[in-house]
Protein backbone atom coordinates (compact mmCIF):
# COMPACT_ATOMS: atom_id res chain seq x y z
CA UNK A 1 0.00 0.00 0.00
CA UNK A 2 3.27 2.27 0.77
CA UNK A 3 4.31 2.01 -2.98
CA UNK A 4 0.63 2.56 -4.59
CA UNK A 5 -0.29 0.85 -7.54
CA UNK A 6 3.35 0.15 -8.65
CA UNK A 7 3.59 -2.05 -5.66
CA UNK A 8 0.85 -4.31 -7.12
CA UNK A 9 2.75 -4.44 -11.08
CA UNK A 10 4.35 -7.79 -10.92
CA UNK A 11 1.35 -9.52 -9.28
CA UNK A 12 -1.16 -7.72 -11.79
CA UNK A 13 1.17 -8.41 -14.50
CA UNK A 14 1.36 -12.75 -13.51
CA UNK A 15 -2.37 -12.66 -13.59
CA UNK A 16 -3.45 -10.45 -16.78
CA UNK A 17 -4.19 -11.97 -20.05
CA UNK A 18 -4.39 -8.99 -22.46
CA UNK A 19 -0.73 -8.25 -23.57
CA UNK A 20 -0.08 -8.98 -27.43
CA UNK A 21 -3.71 -9.07 -27.68
CA UNK A 22 -4.83 -6.50 -30.72
CA UNK A 23 -7.71 -3.62 -29.49
CA UNK A 24 -9.19 -0.31 -30.30
CA UNK A 25 -9.17 2.47 -27.91
CA UNK A 26 -11.33 5.37 -28.17
CA UNK A 27 -11.23 8.38 -25.82
CA UNK A 28 -12.38 11.44 -26.17
CA UNK A 29 -9.72 13.33 -28.75
CA UNK A 30 -8.99 10.11 -31.09
CA UNK A 31 -9.52 6.25 -31.66
CA UNK A 32 -6.22 4.48 -32.33
CA UNK A 33 -5.45 0.47 -32.91
CA UNK A 34 -2.36 -1.44 -31.42
CA UNK A 35 -0.93 -3.96 -29.30
CA UNK A 36 -1.66 -3.98 -25.52
CA UNK A 37 1.86 -3.76 -24.24
CA UNK A 38 1.44 -4.17 -20.23
CA UNK A 39 0.53 -1.13 -17.68
CA UNK A 40 3.36 1.51 -16.14
CA UNK A 41 4.02 2.50 -12.55
CA UNK A 42 0.76 4.49 -13.19
CA UNK A 43 -1.59 1.59 -14.41
CA UNK A 44 -2.01 3.29 -17.66
CA UNK A 45 -2.57 0.68 -20.24
CA UNK A 46 0.51 0.63 -22.10
CA UNK A 47 -0.10 0.43 -26.50
CA UNK A 48 2.41 -0.37 -28.94
CA UNK A 49 1.64 1.66 -31.82
CA UNK A 50 1.71 0.61 -35.66
CA UNK A 51 4.68 2.81 -36.04
CA UNK A 52 6.65 1.56 -33.07
CA UNK A 53 6.00 3.75 -30.65
CA UNK A 54 4.58 3.15 -27.05
CA UNK A 55 2.25 4.98 -25.55
CA UNK A 56 0.21 5.24 -22.51
CA UNK A 57 -3.87 5.76 -21.75
CA UNK A 58 -5.29 6.44 -18.45
CA UNK A 59 -9.16 6.43 -19.58
CA UNK A 60 -10.97 4.72 -22.47
CA UNK A 61 -12.98 2.87 -24.19
CA UNK A 62 -11.27 -0.24 -25.07
CA UNK A 63 -12.53 -3.02 -28.14
CA UNK A 64 -10.09 -6.73 -28.38
CA UNK A 65 -9.86 -6.52 -32.83
CA UNK A 66 -10.38 -9.93 -33.69
CA UNK A 67 -7.87 -11.31 -36.12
Amino acid sequence: DEQGFAGFIDEWMAAEMMTGKQISVKTIRETVNGEVAGINAQGHLLIKMPDGETRAFSSGDTTILKK
